[in-house]
């Protein structure tokens, strides 16, 4: 909320600011060039052309001036004449250029001035905008500031807080219960029946006490163009749990493992854990092969799912009763074996 307040504020500046610098183009720089190029320009030009006629003028007067008294008054008069009007237009040109001059100097008191009052005036307004956009965040700045301070004298306080916490995360067993909606809930390794034996692949279960519902959904981690490994979440398939049953040790090559007999609740058939029997489309069953990350961990899903121990059969040769008692011909074969020991 804090970052919403201070953009907007920045953006109300900065569009002010940009009117500044619009009406600094049109009410400064504008004007200043238009004198520069209006009346400097037609001094600089006056200042040619009395330069020209001054030349012309000058180089007249010599060639008069070294005029021979000898000639003839024709002559003498006609180059007076000449030398008269040329010096005509020298005074003109020379009154237009001091004119030109004195209007440009006058001209700069103003044209100068004008400008940059103006300039001045709307930069007292982008202040003055400023100002106001200061005072209308001014509460808002001490309710923060406020906030702040809380935030900045509780976070010792919050600080301990978490370091217990997190210490109690670590001397807590990592594989208890977490808490949650489902009965249990974690990854399993689940043992898939291929071409070339089996193969263990990871998915994400939960369990419902309740209904005996069991999701699985397999997670596979797949590589794209950019090298970037990205998690692919394939559709879940939905179980009704029967029974669930502890591994024997000796019976998988595989530790924490337990077979859980389910009903596949799943409309449609598609790739599935296990094979579907021939007689089902719609509902299969099966047996899945289950391994958990630990013994503690695969001792809280046998409890969540109502786990059984497995049972040790006895060998045949003991099944019988008749075949366990010694007869008479057995007994005699007991005591020739004991005979024999006793001569040696």
């Amino acid at each position: 909320q804090s970052f919403k307040e201070f953009s907007q504020l920045l953006n109300t500046m900065e569009e002010e600011r940009r009117r500044l610098i619009q009406n600094a183009d049109d009410v400064l720089i504008t004007p200043l060039e238009k004198f520069r190029t209006e009346q400097i320009g037609a001094a600089k030009e006056g200042k040619k052309k009395f330069i020209k006629e001054s030349e012309k003028y000058y180089s007249s007067l010599e060639k008069h001036l070294n005029l021979s008294s000898k000639k003839r008054e024709s002559l003498l008069q006609e180059a007076d004449a000449q030398i008269t009007k040329e010096r005509i237009m020298y005074h003109d040109a020379s009154l237009e250029y001091v004119f030109t001059i004195q209007e440009v100097q006058e001209k700069k008191k103003f044209e100068f001035v004008e400008p940059l009052l103006a300039f001045l005036q709307s930069l007292f307004t982008f202040y003055h905008e400023g100002y106001e956009l200061a005072q209308e965040f001014e509460p808002y700045k001490q309710q923060l500031q406020f906030n702040l301070q809380n935030t900045r004298n509780n976070f010792l306080s919050t600080k301990q807080e978490v370091e217990k916490l997190m210490n109690r995360v670590r001397s807590a067993d990592q594989d208890q219960k977490p808490p949650g909606q489902w009965t249990m809930e974690g990854y399993l390794y689940i043992q898939e029946k291929r071409a070339l034996g089996c193969a263990w692949t990871r998915h994400y279960c939960t369990y419902d006490k309740d209904t005996r519902t069991l999701t699985v959904t397999s997670t596979e981690t797949k590589t794209s163009s950019k090298q970037n490994e990205v998690l692919v979440l394939n559709p879940p398939e939905v179980f009704h749990l029967r029974t669930c049953i502890r591994r024997k040790t000796d019976s998988i090559d595989k530790r924490f493992c337990f077979d859980v007999a389910v009903v596949e609740r799943n409309t449609a058939c598609r790739r599935s854990l296990f094979k579907p029997l021939p007689l089902f489309c719609k509902v299969r069953h099966g047996i899945i092969t289950l391994q958990a990350l630990s013994e503690s961990n695969r001792r809280l899903w046998l409890e969540a799912m109502d786990g059984k121990e497995p049972i040790y059969n006895l060998p045949a040769v003991l099944s019988k009763k008749d075949e366990t008692q010694l007869n008479e011909a057995g007994f005699h074969f007991v005591r020739q074996c004991v005979s024999a020991v006793e001569s040696r």
